[in-house]
Order: structure tokens, then C-alpha cells, then sequence
């Protein structure tokens, strides 16, 4: 047994269950100048008080089947991209007890163009690129996969369908 979930646009709304999309802000930027414009407050990091790093990920093609997910209980994970290549991220919603619901899983489109910041306890997998790979910078909290890598298995795996 499969369930199937189809990969659904990148939208403020929708991603708001699970993080930030990291974009210009929609509201009027708080400095506005003919060199630059500057929008504050566009994502809320969320950490423990323990220092935080940036990282660089490069995901490969692969199947697009989700057999487990992690979360990260101790603070949140931005994902920057830096080669503009369309991926697909599979999440389900923070908090579920120990495994994810293989239900609750959605898929969103990353058009390359912009970031996104998963809220603290968001279930995810690494990202799917479109292309042979894709890479990202991320903030991360030091030492998230030494001492805050929660890895659960699905009770079905979970097909993404473009």
C-alpha cells in the first residue's frame, strides 16, 4: 500500500503550517531607498539559545518516495537556494508524537527563486530535485545532527506526484 500526494505550488498560505516562504515582503519595505530597498521580519528563527551556523546542501535526483522524515526539536531550518533548480519538498506538520501521519504529508514546489524557514518540529525529508542536483544554504542550529535528529519511518511510503 502507497498513498500519493500531488505537489502543490509554493504559496504563503499554504506553507504557513510548516514554516516561511522567504521572499520580499508584501507590505511596504521599512527602508526605502533609490540605492536599496530593505523588508524586515520576513521569517522568525527559532533556536535554543545555542549558537547558530550556516551549512551548504547539495541534494541529488532520486525517486520522488518518501519512506521516513525527520524533525528537529531545537530550532528552526532555513533552506536558501543558490542554483535556481526546481525541487520538491515533502513535510508534515510539527507535533504529531513520534512518527508523522502519513495523511497529514504535503509536497510543495521550490521554483528556485526563493527560501524557505520550517518552524521548529517540522517533519521533512531531504529536498527532491527536478534536476541532477540542486544546492542550498542553510541555517541551522550547531550540532542539530548530533544531538537533535529525530528520524521516524512512514507506515507507507508516500509518492510525490509532479
Amino acid at each position: 500500500m502507497k498513498r500519493t500526494v500531488k505537489a502543490e505550488l509554493l504559496t504563503e498560505e499554504r506553507f504557513a503550517p510548516f514554516g516561511d516562504v522567504l521572499e520580499k515582503g508584501t507590505w511596504k519595505p521599512e527602508q526605502d531607498y533609490p540605492i536599496y530597498q530593505y523588508w524586515d521580519k520576513i521569517a522568525k528563527l527559532e533556536f535554543s539559545g545555542d549558537p547558530m551556523e550556516l551549512a551548504y546542501l547539495r541534494v541529488y535526483r532520486r525517486a520522488f518516495v518518501v519512506e521516513e522524515m525527520e524533525r528537529h526539536m531545537k530550532a528552526s531550518q532555513t533552506f536558501i537556494p543558490l542554483t535556481n533548480q526546481t525541487c520538491i519538498f515533502a513535510l508534515a506538520p510539527p507535533n504529531q508524537g513520534d512518527r508523522p501521519d502519513p495523511e497529514s504529508i504535503r509536497a510543495f514546489i521550490l521554483d528556485g527563486t526563493r527560501g524557505v524557514n520550517l518552524h521548529t518540529g517540522t517533519w521533512h525529508w531531504s529536498i527532491f530535485p527536478v534536476a541532477e542536483s540542486a544546492d542550498y544554504i542553510m541555517v541551522v542550529r550547531r550540532d542539530t545532527i548530533v544531538d537533535d535528529l529525530n528520524i521516524a519511518e512512514l507506515d507507507i511510503p508516500v509518492q510525490i506526484q509532479l
